[in-house]
This record gives structure tokens, C-alpha cells and sequence, in this order.
């Protein structure tokens, strides 16, 4: 079929319709099924093993600000390999995210962007976000076996990432303490420095933990209106002390439960059920898992899928994952 066109951001919309949603969730669970069927098992498990290197690809793509280098580029044409980077040996690292449809290449050793890659042109969100993954999480995510069995049969209590960077400190205190590098700057740590991407309830932010006056130069970009007319406001507020706003219509905690570990979610929720009305309502928007078999009381896919549509449903088992290996919480249902 073809690369899809490089449309720019603003004009796609993340935000499916619940139609676009389930079919879109359909049709990947049925490639999945499709990839399982006809490959050779032995190369598809040695693919999944080895699949850290196309995430490694999308680092270096990501830190050389590969994106904005091919911004504008003829489509036709390109850039060439020579004009992107001085090291040629990046051609592999570009070649391998083309085979994945990131990136394309319009004739050989000549790169452009495509629909994937142009959402990262001058994304500094994106892209620290990514370089967070790559970063914080790759090295992390080498110490989950430790946290699951541990060494000597005996489970570490900490987390893997906790393991990994040698810290009693949790994720984010870590994040924002300072870290002498004897190498490069942590471009990972602007995400954080800017405020509202997509974590708490957001388009995201991290836990309470900014300085205000930061969020709402952030927040101005996101909601000027709101902010200018007094309909929305933003407030410093700690989630383990007593919620300051009572007798809300609605509490939304977006991307928020998973990541702590249950005792701390119900210290968490006990400070908003303290501040709830007669008629006030919580709303957690997390990933709702779902196993392969199928709980009745969730939506299974249509057969021959699996109940929680297979390949449709990876990015909520690796998130899942992500969260248990940072900050040994996860994904509920």
C-alpha cells in the first residue's frame, strides 16, 4: 500500500471514535493472528527477543532530532544519509525504522519523513517522553527479573528501577533531583521541566511536584480560554495530604493509580472520598486489562480472536509492564 502521506500533527486526531477504536483494534489483533500463523516460530520468538534494537533505533532517531532534519524535505527526493548525520553507519539505524513504516526512504541512502515520524518536528514533549522510555525505562526494565524471582530465591522489595539506578528514591523524586553526568545532559528531564503532557489528568503531567507558575505557562498553550475566562484553574496539590477542593461534581484521576502500589492507591482515594460531596463521583482513566480467555463482564473480540484482541491489546500489557518495572505499580482492572 505504500507509505502513508506525512500529514502534519494538528490535522489527525489521537482521540478515536469509539468505532474507529474498535475496528482499529480489531483489524491490528487480526494481523497479529495473521503474523502468527504463517511465520516461522523459532524466527518469530528470536524476533521478539532482539526487538530492543528497533527501540534503540527510534532513541538515536530521537536524540539526533532526525525528524526536524527531514522537516520539508521533497518527498520525492529526500535527504541524504551524508546530509543527516555525519556518522553514515546512521543510515542502518534509519533503515531499520523505515522497515517499520517510521520514517521513509524515498530512493536509496535518501530519507524523509512519513505520518509517523513528522508527529516528532520540533516535539520536544515527544521526543522527551521517548528519550524517557529508551533512557530510564531500557535500563530499568534489565533488573525486572531480579524484582520478580530475585537473587537467592529472595524478591527484592524495590523496584527494578529502583535496582537499576542503585536509589531508595522513587521515579520521581529521582527525576527531579540533580544528577551529575559525566557525559551529556538529560534531555529526558524536559519533559518534566515544562509541565502538561500526559500523565495526571492532563494532556499529561507529572504528580503535583511542579512549580505552579511552570504549569500554567504550560497550561496556557492548552487551555488559554478556559484559564483567561476563571473556568478552569490550576492548583499545587499533593494527593497525599487532604484534597483541597470539596464537594467536587467530579474527581478524574488520569494516568494516576498505576503508578503506585495498592496501599498507596488507597491512601490516595481515601483523601478524595474525605472531600466528596452527597453527589460526587470518581473517574480513573487508566488501561483496563483483559486476558486472552476473557472475564463476562468485559467486551471480548469477535472470534477467532483472543477475548482481549491479541496484538490490539500489546500496548496495555507492555504499559502494564513499564509500570510495575518503575515504580512496581500497574495497570488495574
Amino acid at each position: 500500500m505504500g507509505d502513508r502521506g506525512a500529514d502534519p500533527p494538528a490535522e489527525r486526531s489521537h482521540l478515536p471514535s469509539p468505532t474507529l477504536f474498535e475496528a482499529r483494534r480489531t483489524f491490528i489483533g487480526a494481523c497479529g493472528m495473521g503474523i502468527d500463523l504463517v511465520h516461522d516460530p523459532i524466527v518469530r520468538m528470536t524476533e521478539v527477543i532482539n526487538s530492543y534494537f528497533v527501540s534503540q533505533a527510534l532513541r538515536i532517531a530521537a536524540e539526533s532530532r532526525i525528524a526536524d532534519v527531514l522537516d520539508g524535505a521533497d518527498p520525492e527526493v529526500g535527504i541524504s544519509i551524508q546530509d543527516i548525520s555525519r556518522q553514515v553507519e546512521e543510515g542502518r539505524v534509519l533503515r531499520c525504522l523505515c522497515t517499520i513504516h517510521i520514517f521513509a526512504e524515498a530512493k536509496v541512502n535518501y530519507y524523509v519523513n512519513n505520518a509517523d515520524s513528522q508527529h516528532l518536528v520540533r516535539n520536544e514533549p515527544l521526543r522527551c517522553w521517548l528519550l524517557t522510555q529508551c533512557m530510564e525505562g531500557y535500563m530499568a526494565s534489565d533488573k525486572l527479573p531480579i524484582v520478580l524471582y530475585g537473587s537467592l530465591d529472595k524478591p527484592s522489595p524495590k523496584s527494578a528501577f529502583q535496582e537499576a539506578y542503585a536509589t531508595d528514591k522513587g521515579f520521581w523524586e529521582w527525576l527531579e533531583q540533580m544528577v551529575e553526568l559525566p557525559v551529556a545532559p538529560r534531555p529526558e528531564r524536559e519533559i518534566w521541566r515544562t509541565g502538561i503532557w500526559e500523565f495526571g489528568s492532563g494532556p499529561v503531567q507529572a504528580p503535583a511536584v511542579f512549580v505552579v507558575k511552570k504549569l500554567r505557562q504550560s497550561g496556557r498553550g492548552e487551555l488559554p480560554e478556559a484559564l483567561s475566562s476563571g473556568r478552569a484553574e490550576l492548583v499545587t496539590h499533593d494527593f497525599f495530604t487532604e484534597q483541597p477542593t470539596r464537594g467536587a461534581d467530579v474527581y478524574l484521576l488520569r494516568h494516576i493509580l498505576h503508578d503506585w502500589e495498592d496501599d498507596v492507591c488507597v491512601t490516595i482515594l481515601s483523601h478524595v472520598r474525605k472531600a466528596m460531596g452527597l453527589y460526587s463521583r470518581v473517574l480513573i482513566a487508566d488501561n483496563v486489562m483483559q486476558t486472552t480467555v476473557g472475564p463476562s463482564y468485559l467486551k471480548s473480540a469477535p472470534s477467532p480472536l483472543p477475548a482481549n484482541y491479541g496484538y490490539g491489546h500489546s500496548f496495555a500489557n507492555m504499559h502494564d509492564l513499564l509500570m510495575f518495572t518503575m515504580f512496581k505499580g500497574g495497570e488495574r482492572t
